[in-house]
């Protein structure tokens, strides 16, 4: 029988999880940390339940000092604390514990998740693995186990199933419903955390009894060279539920669902000519006029082509470089919504703005800098763009075409690997980027989607305690979604936050504890 110290300074705290775990573990009821140390001198735990607020040594402190014996820094603690605080449970996860359970607790999820961290370091125990070379061993699992739960913790890994079926639960965000899929051999799950270096999002239970391939993302890359059509596989799923995320999420902020198809070319172009976008139009006209020769449109498509190079128009054009690369001057359009997906592109240098037009409103979707990868998701699945693409400023790509994508995804792994990993990254923003339409006040969804694109990049800030965004008020508007009428009134409103100021046009975060604490409170609203 496994054994487990619960340290509590509650007397009735450590009754409760004592009479809990009864007749499943052998458990060690400890008032203090300093009793913790001195037992574990004599008996080695499976597993440490920790309280955090506790006299003479709290649970932080005592998490400091076991991470640092090299005796006991590989048992796996949790955190079973009455502290209901996201700061002290990210605090706690970051030093290294295994989970963060909040009292008052429920039995089968705590056994569940006891039963799962132990089992999780055996594993690590009995099956060393070198970081260079990648274990091709299967984990199995019995029915109604749960193998990932949705929670705070980073996971190191994702499964393919090889036999058997597994429910997967997640977040739709829409209306607080959950989302259930039924995979089976062949079909994956929870790489979107594990990929992208986010909390887990998933919650996954087998339905009968599960083989499986964990990967773990620092093998990932042999993987990849080793398993070129799981991979590939892997890739077009993500590219399918970004897309359907896009388009949903585009729907929700502006309550209009929007399908592009090449005929939607010619509305697209009328867009940019009314707006005085006129290399825009030019493209998209001759777009249209290439994929659309027959519609009905088409002539009046060629009067307006005419009438703009006349009147001195041109389209903006690239620059072809060797190796697959091209520069795109500032503003230049790589393609449009509605115009089938030929090519995919690596920005080596730049920034590159993805946008969809709904409703003669244009939507922000995206801000892609260097090492991001765009385009990806029409090309792969064979169809139109379902959104546009332009240069924020000069900007280096590389070009891949369906010529040399096989090519790729078999000898270039590394590669692979960031392709794989960006997709996970846009799918786990894209979750949070719906869960925004969620909220009723306007305000509140600019300040949410500011901690959306905080968390992007790595939530960093500089020495002054400031955090600078590289877009302005006007890109914001556009990333919630609001109608230019709305866009008036709101601005007014959101420039007066004390904690906010417009530097050059771009907008920054001039106390960054007063912008945290608005962003969840809003985020409770939903």
């Amino acid at each position: 029988m496994k054994t487990v110290f619960i340290v509590d300074d509650n007397d009735t705290n450590l009754m409760a999880a004592k009479i809990a775990l009864e007749g499943t573990y052998k458990t060690y009821a400890l008032q203090s940390a300093v009793k913790m140390f001195d037992l574990a001198e004599k008996i080695l735990p499976d597993l440490i339940l920790l309280d955090i607020d506790m006299p003479d040594m709290d649970g932080f402190k005592a998490m400091e000092i076991l991470k640092e014996n090299n005796r006991l820094k590989s048992i796996p603690v949790i955190f079973l604390t009455a502290m209901n605080d996201p700061d002290a449970e990210l605090h706690g996860l970051e030093m290294g514990a295994a989970d963060y359970i909040v009292k008052p607790f429920s039995k089968p999820v705590l056994i569940k998740r006891i039963e799962t961290q132990i089992e999780v370091s055996k594993s690590a125990e009995e099956s060393p693995q070198s970081q260079d070379t990648y274990d091709n061993q299967s984990a199995n699992f019995p029915k109604g186990s749960y193998i990932v739960l949705e929670e705070k913790k980073v996971p190191n890994q994702f499964y393919f199933i090889m036999k058997g079926k597994v429910s997967v639960m997640t977040e739709s965000h829409v209306q607080n419903k959950k989302k259930l899929e039924e995979l089976g051999p062949g079909d994956f799950f929870g790489a979107i955390s594990a990929m992208s270096g986010n909390n887990q999002i998933e919650t996954a239970i087998a339905l009968t009894n599960v083989e499986t391939k964990p990967v773990r993302c620092d093998q990932f890359n042999q993987f990849a060279q080793e398993n070129p059509q799981m991979v590939k596989k892997m890739i077009l799923e993500f590219s399918k539920k970004i897309s359907y995320f896009n388009d949903l999420f585009a729907g929700l902020a502006l309550k209009k669902n929007n399908k592009a198809d090449t005929n939607s070319l010619f509305n697209i172009a009328k867009y940019y000519s009314d707006y005085n976008q006129h290399d825009y139009a030019l493209y998209v006209y001759n777009k249209f006029l290439e994929y659309c020769p027959q519609d009905f449109n088409a002539d009046e498509a060629k009067r307006q082509v005419e009438r703009l190079i006349s009147s001195g128009k041109k389209e903006m054009k690239y620059k072809e470089l060797s190796d697959s690369g091209r520069i795109y001057p500032k503003n230049a359009l790589f393609y449009s919504e509605g115009e089938p997906g030929e090519e995919v592109f690596f920005i080596k240098s730049g920034m590159v703005k993805l946008f969809k037009i709904v409703d003669n409103r244009e939507i922000l979707l995206a801000v892609m800098t260097k090492g991001d990868i765009f385009g990806e998701m029409a090309f792969l699945e064979n169809r139109i763009h379902s959104d546009s693409a332009c240069a924020y400023e000069n900007s280096e790509v590389m070009v891949v075409n369906r010529a040399n994508f096989e090519t790729l995804i078999k000898s270039q792994p590394l590669i692979t690997s960031r392709l794989a990993g960006l997709f996970a990254n846009r799918l786990w923003i894209i979750n949070k980027k719906i869960s925004n339409t969620q909220i009723s006040d306007p305000i509140g969804r600019m300040i949410d989607m500011l901690f959306i694109q905080m968390e992007m990049k790595g939530g960093n800030k500089n020495e002054r305690g400031k955090f600078e965004f590289d877009f302005g008020l006007n890109d914001l508007n556009s990333m919630v979604g609001l109608s230019p009428f709305e866009a008036n009134i709101v601005s007014n409103r959101f420039i007066k936050l004390n904690f906010i100021e417009i530097v050059q046009n771009k907008i920054a975060i001039k106390n960054i504890g007063a912008f945290l604490n608005h962003a969840k409170n809003y985020r409770s609203t939903r």
